[in-house]
């Protein structure tokens, strides 16, 4: 890429923007198998062992930690969709931004006049 200008493809960010949005929706379906996966656990008891048993402590430790972690992971996946769902988005909307621009930008080259989207009472152009 030059140094001497910045540019952008609009048509490629709106296009781009579908694979970000299918990121967004794996990551949902991802969440969805882990709540489906703490479910069914919670109806199996504990894998790693018995707290109730006396001189399990590995048990006892771990039923310490690992619903809050569980928890934390389910929430860490549904912010990621979210926020991936939202990149999506501005990336769609500033990819019609542009080309809008560029068409605002062609429309006013080709009418030799900045003033040319204006009324005749000279109000309505873009400042």
């Amino acid at each position: 890429m030059s140094s001497e200008h910045l540019s952008a493809l609009p048509e490629g960010m709106t296009r781009d923007s579908a694979w970000i949005y299918e990121a967004a929706e794996f990551t949902a379906k991802i969440q969805e198998e882990h709540r489906q996966a703490m479910r069914a656990r919670e109806t199996q008891g504990a894998p790693w062992g018995d707290v109730n048993l006396e001189g399990d402590s590995f048990a006892k430790d771990y039923d310490k930690v690992f619903p809050d972690l569980e928890e934390a992971f389910s929430l860490y996946l549904s912010y990621l969709a979210q926020v991936t769902e939202q990149a999506a988005d501005r990336l769609w909307e500033t990819g019609r931004n542009l080309d809008t621009t560029e068409d605002e930008n062609v429309h006013v080259a080709d009418s030799g006049s900045p003033d040319a989207n204006r009324g005749a009472d000279g109000s309505g152009g873009r400042r």
